[in-house]
């Protein structure tokens, strides 16, 4: 199968992804109590990850947090701004110094990806950000997702109004603009979240490969004694896996010689054929990770991988 993207770098807006910003004295407190990491330590700059979960330790929102200094920006899943916010009221109290703001009109998202995409970061904030931190430039913030082991992809945040300022550098260093389908063929293949599929309110973020967003040593937190518990038994029911398709597969939850899996996402992929993320039971890959499935059009063909897809 040929590659029909578009070559070099792409940058793609994120509209769908919440942007709320908490200012007040006790905001890292309030994220403290009520998501997975510990954010205590953080300072002007930082930027890391942390999961929103219920009671019952099942995923709500992936949260990136980055420390502006006075206030946090939290950035979430696609689709779940109305939750994120939810949560934030319903466990401000009376006592806490805390204020949401939605940003979604005011802050735009995009990520970068591709090779050359180093250079382009340079020109807008003047050098490459240390990991886990974010640099501001004349129009712009910069910051490496925090994803594990990617090394060709950045986001950008920048004011509404700096838009065509933005666009317009971007275009001059040649990043071109990327559409859904390319977007989902880069997400899928590097095992990428995203709200509504993959963090649905239905999976416990170690199930999902989070361990680096959940501290096990921190205080309390709501979902804690769920997350301990699973950590301290060293097993899970599922994980999230690639799936290498010989034909579109069917999403949703279906029961297989490999037992019951869980297909959240796929996209025909321009190199890799039909891609897919799903959970699966653990043994899965103990075995050589092939089986058949049902698809749109029959029966598919798969093999589970370890994600990213090489």
């Amino acid at each position: 199968m040929g590659d029909s993207r578009p070559t070099g770098p792409l940058w793609f807006e994120r509209a769908s992804c919440s942007r709320t910003v908490l200012s007040g004295a006790d905001a890292v407190d309030l994220l403290q109590r009520i998501t997975t990491n510990d954010l205590e330590e953080m300072s002007a700059t930082d930027v890391r990850n942390t999961c929103l979960i219920d009671a019952n330790g099942r995923m709500l929102d992936l949260l990136s947090v980055w420390h502006l200094g006075t206030e946090l920006l939290l950035m979430g899943s696609e689709n779940q701004g109305e939750v994120l916010r939810a949560h934030l009221a319903d466990a401000v109290s009376w006592k806490d110094d805390v204020q949401a703001a939605d940003a979604d009109g005011v802050l735009t998202l995009l990520t970068l990806v591709g090779e050359g995409v180093d250079d382009v970061v340079c020109h807008l904030v003047g050098e490459l950000p240390e990991s886990g931190r974010w640099l501001m430039g004349e129009t712009c913030w910069c910051a490496r997702p925090v994803h594990k082991g990617e090394a060709d992809c950045w986001d950008i945040v920048f004011q509404a109004g700096n838009r065509q300022e933005v666009l317009s550098l971007l275009s001059t260093h040649g990043v071109s603009r990327a559409d859904e389908h390319t977007w989902q063929q880069e997400r899928v293949s590097r095992g990428w979240l995203e709200g509504g599929r993959e963090v649905d309110g239905t999976v416990i973020p170690l199930e999902l490969d989070l361990w680096d967003s959940v501290s096990f040593d921190k205080g309390c937190f709501t979902g804690q004694e769920i997350l301990a518990r699973m950590e301290s038994r060293g097993k899970l029911a599922r994980t999230l896996v690639g799936l290498s398709c010989s034909a579109e597969p069917t999403l949703g939850r279906q029961h297989t010689e490999a037992g019951s899996v869980v297909v959240t996402s796929s996209v025909e992929h321009s190199r890799l054929g039909w891609i897919a993320l799903a959970l699966v039971r653990p043994s899965t890959m103990e075995d050589d990770g092939k089986f058949s499935m049902q698809g749109d059009a029959g029966e598919v063909e798969v093999e589970a991988c370890i994600l990213p897809f090489r």
